[in-house]
């Protein structure tokens, strides 16, 4: 009986441990400027046509690293584009995103994100283009590169604007739930409205 109790103790302090060492993992390597910063980089970089904004970051430590992000705001940078069309590219209050513990110390796992109540405009600026196209930005255009035999033909060079996201997201698994989406949408013929998508 006396071992049986020393080996639930030694296990216990073993859990309590591991538990204090994830937990204090968590609070020194990621910080809410850090995720805030990482999340507007990221999309900026997907949508450089657009200025994101974030009001806050929150997170809380469970079983899981939950973080928060609040009035998430992504508008064009086409300001004629916002003038003409009140509504915002992508408006929601709330994102919530849950990783497990061990997805933070085995860079790798299953992170759940839940966005509710998204506000989504796709707007009609003429026949051909539309307020996602100006999101997305300009096309770029690959220029012509003359090779002569024997030169190599890979010019790939570092980028320096490239988002270098944690091992653990790089690594992961991302399971996204949209719930009561709002789009409203503005056509050039005239012809605009809403619809309400309760889950994607």
């Amino acid at each position: 009986m006396g071992k049986l109790i020393k080996v639930l103790t030694s296990l216990f302090i073993l859990i309590s441990i591991v538990v204090g060492g994830a937990i204090f993992y968590v609070t020194t390597k990621i910080k809410p400027e850090d995720i805030k910063k990482i999340a507007i980089d990221a999309t900026e970089k997907a949508l450089p046509g657009t200025d994101v904004k974030i009001k806050s970051v929150d997170y809380s430590i469970g079983t899981s690293f939950s973080f928060q992000l609040d009035s998430l705001e992504i508008k064009l940078k086409d300001k004629l584009a916002r003038k003409r069309y009140k509504n915002d590219f992508f408006v929601v209050k709330k994102v919530e995103v849950k990783v497990p513990l061990w997805a933070l110390i085995t860079n790798g796992g299953t992170i759940s994100v839940n966005v509710q109540a998204p506000e989504v405009a796709y707007n009609e600026l003429g026949a051909v283009q539309s307020n996602i196209s100006l999101a997305m930005g300009p096309k770029k255009t690959v220029a012509k590169v003359d090779v002569k035999a024997g030169e190599s033909t890979d010019n790939t060079k570092s980028s320096g604007g490239k988002i270098k996201l944690p091992a653990f997201v790089e690594n992961s698994k991302i399971n996204i739930k949209l719930t009561d989406v709002l789009v409203k949408y503005s056509l050039h013929k005239s012809i605009s409205g809403q619809t309400k998508i309760s889950r994607i």
